[in-house]
């Protein structure tokens, strides 16, 4: 039986979100400052909540995260030795035009994957990718897919702020163990659509057609050797990748050894971020201070709208309305096979509309448990795929991805593109709703987490 009320509490959640997005967009407000003002009114009105209860549900452990990974990453930024990277990846296509836009695919994949991040990622890229289409008389569009399917592709390992952050949502429902053996698949699953979508742009908007005379291959030059300070910061920053990362898969690979167990558990992502912009800080060899990576490198207003937009969501749950929309989902009116890629609709949508990290996968985390237990699904299994069914939607124009990835285009091409850039995210959603429904998530699983 569905709970008494939940009704109410779903609808009036529904048009506070409504109204918080609307407000933000028409006035030009951080969506997290009008999600905290809508948490207040909901949890005085429909939970009887007190203020210190409302903004309690901060979720203040997600701020540290996001913070340490950002800061650490801003020094490294900050050397512009990311920008080198993509500068030799696409020289390398100089010979075989045809390469070229698969070259910035990856160039955004690899520099955002080493640190560069979800948001300074596109940042670097995406121009390129623009100036690319431009030259190459190619549509857009197809700068927009080369710069979101690399930069997103690569954003979800967990030293990045996207795959840490998603750690640290699903943290409130799995163990911390659990939340970061959801990445493996997520990661795979999320770039095989991406993958498909993107070669599917390739020979729609025939990017394979770039003439060798073309003004692309005539203008482009050898990029510069890597300075002594770009060199460090590549350095550092794979350092600090190393020591996140091989101590979790040699936890995975070479079971039964307490050394590995006890760093991988104890030394994680915050720990070692945090150390890795003290020490960028201290030394001052990395060309700016931590003053001005607080400025210019940490992403403050998408930092507010995830935490903010979370308050929102924590709210919802304790006045009803996760366990209303459990009660639908598992009600059994919706054949087990058909729930999770029911939910991956959703959560596309939510993606579509908002920010994935802030919106959607706080409002479907907490419905783990319960998917779990109709579908047969593990914890990990059903937490991946709502974290990838939100993340694959965030190329719509309305969404942070989608504008993120789009930088470059003329106010007359983001209008004359908006439909069919959000056609481009409707299908991503449903490339991965039907990769769900065949159990591909399921397979994933068992080979990452066992």
């Amino acid at each position: 039986m569905l709970i008494e009320g939940g009704s109410t509490s779903l609808i009036a959640f529904v048009i506070a979100v409504a109204l918080a997005i609307f407000v933000s967009e028409k006035f030009k407000i951080n969506i997290g400052l009008t999600g905290i003002f809508f948490a207040f009114v909901l949890g005085s009105c429909f939970g009887g909540m007190t203020p210190a209860g409302i903004i309690g549900m901060m979720p203040s452990s997600l701020f540290g995260l996001l913070l340490c990974i950002t800061a650490f990453f801003g020094f490294i930024n900050s050397t512009g030795c990311f920008d080198g990277v993509v500068g030799r990846i696409i020289w390398l296509g100089r010979g075989k035009p045809w390469l070229i836009p698969i070259l910035c695919y990856v160039a955004g994949w690899l520099v955002v994957a080493a640190g560069a991040g979800a948001f300074a990622g596109p940042l670097i890229v995406c121009p390129v990718a623009m100036l690319i289409c431009r030259k190459a008389n190619i549509n857009p569009l197809m700068g927009v897919m080369m710069s979101y399917c690399g930069s997103e592709g690569g954003c979800h390992f967990m030293w990045g702020e996207s795959g840490a952050g998603t750690i640290g949502l699903l943290s409130g429902v799995l163990t911390p163990e659990e939340a970061a053996s959801t990445i493996g698949p997520a990661v795979v699953s999320s770039n095989v659509t991406y993958l498909i979508a993107f070669f599917i742009c390739y020979v729609v908007f025939k990017a394979y057609k770039i003439d060798k005379d073309s003004e692309l291959i005539r203008t482009l030059e050898k990029p510069e050797p890597f300075t002594a300070i770009q060199k460090r910061g590549l350095i550092t920053a794979l350092v600090v990748i190393a020591l996140i990362a091989v101590p979790t898969m040699l936890r995975k690979f070479v079971p039964g050894v307490p050394a590995f167990a006890w760093f991988a558990g104890h030394v994680e992502v915050r720990f070692l971020t945090l150390a890795g912009a003290l020490f960028c800080a201290i030394t001052k060899t990395y060309g700016t201070t931590m003053e001005d990576v607080f400025k210019t490198f940490i992403p403050w207003r998408a930092i507010v709208a995830i935490c903010g937009m979370g308050c929102l969501v924590g709210v919802a749950g304790e006045i009803g309305v996760i366990d209303y929309l459990s009660g639908i989902l598992t009600s059994g009116n919706i054949s087990p096979t058909w729930v999770m890629p029911a939910v991956v609709l959703i959560g596309g949508f939510l993606g579509i509309i908002s920010n994935g990290l802030a919106v959607a996968i706080p409002l479907l985390v907490p419905l783990i448990p319960s998917l779990s237990e109709v579908t047969g699904m593990t914890y990990t299994a059903v937490g991946q795929i709502i974290c990838t069914g939100v993340i694959v939607a965030s190329v719509a124009p309305i969404s942070t991805g989608g504008m993120m990835n789009s930088i470059g285009m003329t106010d007359e091409e983001h209008t004359r593109y908006f439909w069919p850039q959000m056609l481009i995210a409707i299908g991503l959603v449903v490339i991965y709703a039907i990769l769900t429904l065949v159990g591909f998530n399921t397979w994933l699983d068992r080979i990452f987490v066992g």
